[in-house]
């Protein structure tokens, strides 16, 4: 593939991103105005300030009626309690009583943290989504802001945005392998690294792995493979990388996992080169010839000779 096709491919992915934000920037503006509160009003929804209080600052984010709405139910829940707790008859009943308000106040006090975490987010956000889905929860409630936020729109903007991050992702290991050609390893690396931050794939982390093995970055190519352990869909797949991380631990020196992670792809390769002779009996071999070699370097002379006779079969 030229550099010519590369750089278009870059070039289309940037164009899908930017359809992205023109796509979120087409939401119309809610037609509900909610006039905020000034800089320096304070939203107490247990109503004492001796209660572990919510304190929001209102600019942007959400109105002191929809956080009191919010907290309603918790509210009269304590109310109740605390009215029924004076007038309990049995101290097993006030007991019970103080562990259902102790149990109350603790879930206001998550849904407190809820909404404040929730304030910022709104608050910060630069996107008309965000603006549309916070107008409507403080119009209409939480689920039609999560009836909005779940709307066809919303998944073709996922949709589109989760294939450009694909495409981007693809651009970024193309250009890592290009960049390995040209023996700029480091930039390669950071493009490797790009390309698994926008879609983790067997592809990309394989790829990585292996130009970090040849390389002789032992300690994190062992650790990129067996991170892409998690990510193999075939037997041959997970085969070959069993090998290769094999291969790096003999190379530390950890002779007992190299064993294991060896035998492992044996067991793999066996059974594929059951289906498929002609493409996997050569796997079979020089698996078994690793494990000779690392038999012999452990002086396990008869495992070698058994490992090596059985190779040369084959």
């Amino acid at each position: 593939m030229s550099f010519k096709k590369i750089s278009l491919i870059v070039t289309t992915v940037v164009a899908i991103i930017g359809s992205i934000v023109l796509i979120i920037n087409t939401f119309k503006e809610s037609k509900t105005q909610v006039t905020p509160a000034t800089t320096s009003q304070k939203v107490e929804i247990n109503g004492n300030v001796s209660n572990s209080p919510i304190t929001v600052t209102h600019n942007e984010g959400i109105t002191e009626s929809t956080i009191r709405l919010i907290a309603e139910p918790y509210k009269k829940d304590i109310t109740r309690l605390e009215k029924e707790l004076k007038n309990a008859l049995s101290q097993e009943k006030y007991q019970e009583l103080q562990k259902q308000l102790k149990l109350v106040k603790q879930e206001l006090a998550t849904k407190e943290d809820q909404i404040n975490r929730l304030n910022i987010t709104l608050k910060q956000s630069k996107y008309n989504v965000a603006i549309e889905a916070k107008n409507i929860l403080n119009a209409k409630g939480i689920d039609k802001a999560l009836e909005f936020l779940d709307n066809q729109k919303i998944k073709d903007v996922e949709t589109i945005a989760i294939k450009a991050m694909k495409e981007a992702s693809e651009a970024f290991l193309i250009k890592a392998q290009l960049l390995a050609i040209k023996d700029k390893y480091t930039q390669a690396y950071a493009q490797f690294e790009k390309s698994i931050q926008y879609d983790k794939n067997y592809n990309n982390m394989f790829a990585y792995a292996y130009l970090l093995q040849k390389q002789n970055k032992f300690k994190k190519a062992i650790s990129q493979y067996e991170a892409t352990l998690t990510l193999v869909t075939t037997n041959s797949q997970k085969a070959i990388i069993l090998n290769n991380l094999a291969n790096l631990y003999s190379n530390q020196n950890k002779n007992t996992q190299a064993e294991k992670a060896y035998s492992e792809a044996l067991i793999l390769y066996r059974s594929l080169a059951k289906q498929n002779p002609d493409v996997y009996n050569s796997y079979v071999a020089t698996t078994l010839n690793n494990l000779a070699v690392l038999y012999s370097n452990q002086n396990k002379n008869t495992q070698a000779e058994k490992a090596y006779s059985e190779a040369l079969i084959l």
